[in-house]
């Protein structure tokens, strides 16, 4: 088999499904979520809201270079839109893209809920 004839692919990572899902995750970490909650060790994983604006994407180009480029991010605008980011206890980060900010902030109670419910009965 020779190596140098095979394609390799765009992406391959054990821990997100794009260079943006990645970025989303630090940002996330990095307080730039609108709302974050949950925790990985629970049935909800940790969960975060992202909602930015093409008129942040000047201020998030600025603050977060660094990890687009460590990413691959090449495109600073695919982070534009409303996003509701799960990290789950085995570390996979999963990422919904929403219409609006309505819908992922009703998806995010939704998972706030749950999350609380779970915290109760582990008290």
């Amino acid at each position: 088999m020779n190596l140098e004839k095979t394609s390799k692919p765009e992406y391959i990572s054990t821990k997100y499904s794009s260079p943006r899902d990645e970025v989303l995750h630090h940002l996330s970490l990095e307080g730039w979520a609108n709302q974050s909650s949950g925790d990985t060790a629970s049935t909800t994983g940790y969960f975060a809201r992202i909602s930015n604006s093409e008129a942040e994407l000047e201020e998030l180009t600025t603050n977060f270079e660094e990890a687009m480029q460590s990413a691959g991010l090449v495109d600073p605008s695919a982070l534009v839109g409303h996003y509701l980011l799960v990290e789950t206890d085995d570390g996979f980060v999963h990422v919904g893209d929403y219409k609006s900010e309505e819908e992922v902030i009703a998806d995010y109670l939704k998972l706030e809920a749950a999350y609380e419910d779970w915290a109760g009965e582990m008290a």
